[in-house]
């Protein structure tokens, strides 16, 4: 059964959403990684945020295309997030797309100058970084997105436990060529 506001073509939409994350991907100067263990719940609630995700992908890329293959967006029950490279017209012109999106609750963002990125440097770390085993699995669902821009590291998503939170952030920050790392990480039960 199709989710409500997909009109019934998940086909469609599934594969419309591949070939955004795939051109966005390929055309952005960062590494974007992604962890998900889905339960039932969090897999509903996805549903939503991708129509949001790809809502605000769209929009951005209708604006400026080349412009925004340097902005990832992530969105967990409602909360965006925009993370990535842009002047500073279109980084307010980012903020005025999803602040305007139907669905979103609100919005953070997490932008570097120009520049930052460093695509040998950030595959790198995405490399490195152990997505599927990041986070432990008998603690409950969790839902994660790592971007690296220039060997700094952005985490953004929704985690079972605080305890998994701090192991992860501890792990990464032991990889030699992370210069930071930023958590936007909540709780499950806080979402």
């Amino acid at each position: 059964r199709a989710p409500v506001g997909y009109g019934g073509d998940m086909t469609r939409f599934f594969l419309s959403l591949a070939l955004f994350v795939c051109l966005a991907v390929s055309f952005s100067g960062c590494a974007s990684l992604s962890g998900n263990l889905f339960s039932p719940d969090i897999h509903a609630a996805r549903y939503d945020d991708a129509g949001i995700k790809t809502t605000i992908g769209s929009a951005l890329l209708k604006n400026d295309a080349t412009k925004a293959n340097d902005i990832n967006v992530h969105c967990f029950n409602g909360h965006v997030y925009l993370v990535g490279e842009a002047d500073k017209a279109f980084r307010a012109t980012a903020l005025d797309i999803a602040r305007q999106t139907e669905g979103v609750v609100n919005v953070t963002t997490h932008w570097f100058p120009n520049g930052t990125a460093s695509t040998l440097l950030d595959t790198s770390i995405e490399n490195d970084v152990d997505m599927p085993h990041l986070f432990a699995r008998e603690n409950g669902p969790t839902t994660v997105e790592l971007d690296v821009w220039g060997g700094h590291v952005v985490l953004t998503g929704l985690a079972a436990s605080q305890a998994d939170i701090d192991r992860a952030l501890g792990r990464i920050k032991k990889i030699s060529t992370v210069k930071s790392v930023t958590s936007y990480i909540t709780l499950t039960a806080a979402s």
